[in-house]
């Protein structure tokens, strides 16, 4: 099938195609789950009713009884099984590979002109496991097939006496065993409605109901988290305040940390012991003045004295330079006059 193909096709069809696609999803979901499981998921009818050549007659535990519509609810006999004779139906035992019974199906279907006297599209066929041997990979499978007329002149009858069935199978050999289900492919194949027909709408229905809470959820998060988005933006004006008022505090500690080291660093009394440092031995000053920049000192000096060597070489000063000089050379052993100044090194930031 193409897309043009579909696009053709009437609504019918499309609902068929629909309903084989639900239907091969949840028995591949079923072909998953433990054998206990897949029971409570898939419960038969509790109304059995044998159908052979003496008529209808009521299935109850090992023993049977002729049947009345009328002791039973309109929920029950919509909900029967119909039990057939062995004769009515024609099996045959194959031996397959191991596969699950999807692919066990899918198969048969394959090869079913070959396996029986009819054509594809002319029966409706089920299995059953009977044996399987892991150890060489093989197991017997049992195959049930019955024509679409004889199913559909069957379901006829039943519905004439009252009867709605929701599972169609054959009679075990012992006790109350019933082998098959030919109704399960009659509605994928889309021949049949009825109460388990209506089984692939439940599961889309729990399916859009997941979808739907999901989204609920995915919704109720996104309404969260917009309510966090609004709480954010409301208070972005207290936080930039808080950011300014934080900016401003520490721009005033880091100009009150600067103006502390910088007093450090023009001390007086720093000034003062790096130009005693620098003072040779034969020089003294009579007089020292710092304004906060430039350092001058005079005072006399009695010999040789490299005075702008020694403030030059200072670690604190530098830029040391004469103020006054004297043109005449002074008597030996007379004391001679000097005034020089000095700049202090600037501070060097860490």
């Amino acid at each position: 099938m193409n897309l043009k193909d579909f696009f053709n096709s009437d609504m019918e069809t499309i609902g068929r195609w629909i309903q084989q696609g639900l239907s091969w999803w949840l028995e591949e979901l079923l072909a998953l789950v433990p054998q206990h499981w897949r029971a409570r998921l898939v419960k038969r009818p509790q109304l059995v009713v044998d159908w052979d050549e003496h008529g209808l007659s009521r299935r109850e535990g090992t023993n049977s009884k002729p049947f009345d519509a009328t002791a039973h609810s309109s929920r029950e006999l919509d909900h029967a099984t119909i039990v057939l004779p062995k004769s009515r139906v024609l099996t045959r035992e194959l031996d397959l590979p191991l596969l699950p019974p999807n692919d066990i199906r899918r198969l048969i279907a394959l090869d079913i002109d070959r396996l029986t006297p009819f054509p594809a599209d002319a029966v409706y066929f089920d299995t059953e496991i009977i044996q399987r041997d892991t150890d060489r990979g093989r197991q017997r499978v049992l195959l049930g097939v019955m024509s679409r007329d004889a199913i559909a002149d069957v379901l006829a009858r039943a519905q004439s006496s009252g009867l709605g069935a929701a599972a169609l199978g054959m009679r075990g050999e012992a006790g109350s065993n019933i082998h098959f289900d030919f109704l399960a492919q009659a509605r994928g194949a889309g021949g049949l409605s009825g109460a388990r027909a209506r089984l692939p709408i439940w599961w889309a229905a729990v399916g859009l109901l997941m979808v739907a809470n999901v989204g609920f959820f995915a919704y109720r998060d996104s309404t969260a988290l917009d309510s966090l988005r609004d709480d954010v933006d409301s208070q972005q004006a207290t936080v930039a305040m808080a950011m300014h008022l934080h900016a401003k505090v520490q721009a005033e500690a880091e100009r009150r940390a600067a103006l502390l080291e910088r007093l450090a660093h023009n001390a007086p009394l720093r000034i003062l012991d790096a130009v005693t440092r620098a003072m040779p031995a034969n020089a003294w000053a009579r007089r020292f003045e710092w304004n906060g920049q430039t350092v001058q000192v005079s005072g006399y000096r009695q010999g040789p004295a490299d005075l702008l060597v020694k403030f030059e070489a200072s670690p604190v000063l530098r830029n040391a330079r004469a103020l006054s000089t004297n043109a005449k050379p002074a008597a030996a052993n007379t004391p001679e006059a000097f005034e020089i100044a000095a700049d202090a090194r600037p501070l060097v930031k860490r």
